[in-house]
């Protein structure tokens, strides 16, 4: 079975290699160069590495999600291991508490505070498991093991369905036809969007498909994604030896939500940190950027006061991810949508309940799933 996969994040890239490795002819899309969206790992100036984008995945520790991607996916075994539990809530001007001393008031404290990050708060027990040495390893290993490259540079803007099967088109370009089944694994959910309502259009639709397909393209057009920004900065050890926490969701702080060192990624000399901003700070400054508003500068002196440093970074840089936070997911139980008759997939972390890496990545299995019963005809 020959099967387009557009989107090379995690969703995408879980999908491609395990349809690769059960032996379909996979071409993933994507407009990087590299596997793992937003998931992915930065090398800035040849020495300081940094997970800019998402840096965990929430499980507790019997989670038969998490036994579900070790046993079934190849790039994430001996990647995936638990960040350092030196991990709490640190105010706008220092003060640490850390996880345990919150203990079970964690509910309290969220409520007090407004503050929590992807659920990290509230693990009771579990861990955040991060990428070793990067997240972004994880999907290059993936995609190595699984012999399975990443057509980049590959902006898709639409679908489209013959007799000679389904074609992938770009602004100005063919990027490829002739595909048995397609996986839409992409955050652009007006473009998932538009595909379904094409669909309702095409020769294998029925009375039956027509009405509540035409309310899932609607409903799939309406998912709101907001932008976030991270900063990336790095100082030398000396400089940052006395701050007793790896990671902390930040409370009172108008510009920073997450602080964390990327703690398998630092070197002998030089300590790397991330941190995301908060989805107001980030969503009003996306909106004034044409304004000269540089989110660097404030971000960089709340993240001064967070861990109480008097001197300045090495290495400091920001990075916005426009389509960063969905805050109103379809909440299915399903991780994916399929449709047999087009043999279509739509796979992404908006799909099931919880808008993270974990269900973008459980998408991805589900999705393949999906797919290779279609080729047993199952």
């Amino acid at each position: 079975m020959r099967v387009a996969v557009v989107g090379a994040g995690s969703a995408g890239t879980v999908c491609g290699c395990l349809l690769k490795r059960s032996g379909c002819n996979v071409d993933l899309f994507d407009r990087a160069q590299r596997p793992g969206g937003r998931a992915s790992s930065r090398l800035a100036e040849g020495l300081f590495s940094f997970d800019h984008g998402a840096q965990f995945m929430p499980f507790t520790i019997d989670d038969p999600g998490l036994q579900l991607i070790l046993n079934t996916l190849p790039g994430f075994e001996g990647k995936l291991l638990p960040m350092s539990k030196e991990f709490g809530l640190v105010g706008p001007k220092g003060g640490f508490v850390s996880a345990q001393q919150v203990g079970s008031n964690v509910d309290d404290v969220i409520s007090i505070t407004g503050r929590d990050f992807f659920g990290a708060m509230k693990l009771k027990g579990g861990y955040m498991y991060t990428g070793h040495p990067t997240m972004g390893s994880i999907w290059s290993t993936m995609c190595e093991q699984s012999d399975l490259g990443v057509k980049g540079n590959s902006l898709v803007s639409n679908l489209s369905k013959t007799e000679a099967g389904w074609a992938v088109h770009g602004s100005n370009s063919l990027l490829g036809e002739g595909y048995d089944a397609v996986v839409l694994a992409v955050h652009d959910t007006v473009l998932v969007s538009q595909v379904l309502s094409e669909m309702t259009h095409s020769q294998d639709s029925t009375k039956d498909f027509v009405t509540p397909l035409n309310d899932l393209a609607l409903k799939i057009g309406g998912i709101q994604r907001s932008p976030l920004y991270s900063m990336m900065v790095a100082y030398h050890n000396k400089d940052i030896e006395d701050v007793s926490f790896n990671s902390a969701v930040v409370d009172g702080c108008e510009s920073i939500q997450w602080i964390s060192k990327n703690q398998f990624q630092n070197s002998e000399d030089f300590s790397c940190w991330t941190a995301i901003a908060t989805a107001d700070f980030s969503k009003t400054t996306f909106e004034n950027e044409s304004l000269g508003d540089n989110p660097q500068t404030k971000m960089l002196a709340d993240f001064e006061k967070c861990l109480k440093l008097k001197v300045k970074p090495v290495y400091c840089k920001t990075q916005r991810w426009s389509q960063a936070v969905t805050s109103n997911p379809l909440a299915l139980n399903e991780h994916c949508l399929s449709f047999e008759p087009w043999r279509l997939a739509v796979a992404g972390d908006y799909i099931g309940k919880n808008a993270n890496l974990e269900s973008a990545v459980l998408s991805g299995i589900q999705a393949a799933d999906r797919v290779l019963q279609w080729e047993h005809g199952v």
